[in-house]
């Protein structure tokens, strides 16, 4: 169950990408603002193939930020960005009439047999409207419902399972341990999603016991969880290796 849960946090889709993608970057509500005015994002699109001829079947639709100064930003750094700030819907909206604007194009050349998939974060795939806003846009576009399909976000799906995970062995009264925790994002989801437990490198890294009565000693983990203002545990993680060495 452990592994199962850092392997939902961690999972991301593999994209196809022209130029490296700028990593570390810190950018804020009027920045995706400004990239929808001055039309920074662009669509990509990924083959779907068949193994069975060869035959190019579908294709995804991958959103790019073209950022003026930064030059090609990773998805996973500004779609949680839009998610947070409520930017998605416009993203989202955004995404899906580019994408069915340009599979109607590819319809009209004579590929009507090439599907589209088009992908929605969790957020945006929740969102009350989002049933009329796609009947809008197929109005506007042309297009038929049964020429896409909606994909959820995979990073999505996973957190939505791991939290599931952790709330299913919550009601058998089980403690949740996560394993391969390297991030602090990773440990804030886990906190706020009340898991019991965590181990990884973002803690520690394994090593031999003269180093880990150290550890002990200093209990550098409690101070990792108080330096990001979580409130402490109700048990210490000295407490918890303690337990875990007599049992």
């Amino acid at each position: 169950m452990a592994d199962l849960i850092m392997q939902c946090l961690t999972k991301r889709c593999m994209l196809t990408r022209r130029r490296p993608y700028r990593w570390g970057q810190t950018f804020k509500r009027p920045d995706l603002q400004k990239a929808i005015v001055n039309n920074e994002f662009k669509m990509y699109y990924q083959p779907i193939v068949s193994l069975a001829d060869g035959n190019i079947i579908g294709v995804e639709s991958l959103i790019r930020w073209e950022h003026p100064q930064s030059g090609l930003v990773s998805p996973a750094e500004f779609i949680p960005l839009a998610e947070e700030t409520g930017m998605i819907e416009p993203i989202g909206r955004w995404v899906i009439k580019e994408a069915l604007s340009q599979n109607k194009i590819w319809h009209d050349a004579g590929y009507s047999n090439t599907s589209l998939s088009v992908n929605v974060s969790a957020r945006q795939f929740r969102s009350h409207n989002l049933p009329e806003v796609i009947q809008r846009i197929l109005e506007e576009t042309g297009m038929n419902s049964k020429a896409f399909d909606l994909e959820i976000t995979e990073s999505s799906v996973m957190e939505e399972i791991a939290k599931a995970i952790i709330q299913m062995a919550h009601g058998l009264n089980k403690k949740v341990v996560a394993e391969g925790v390297e991030t602090e994002a990773q440990l804030e989801f886990l906190r706020s999603h009340n898991c019991d437990m965590a181990q990884g490198y973002l803690f520690g890294k394994p090593m031999p016991a003269n180093e880990l009565v150290k550890v002990l000693q200093k209990n550098t983990a409690h101070r990792i969880l108080s330096n990001k203002k979580f409130s402490p545990a109700n048990t210490s993680l000295r407490k918890s290796f303690a337990n875990s060495f007599a049992t």
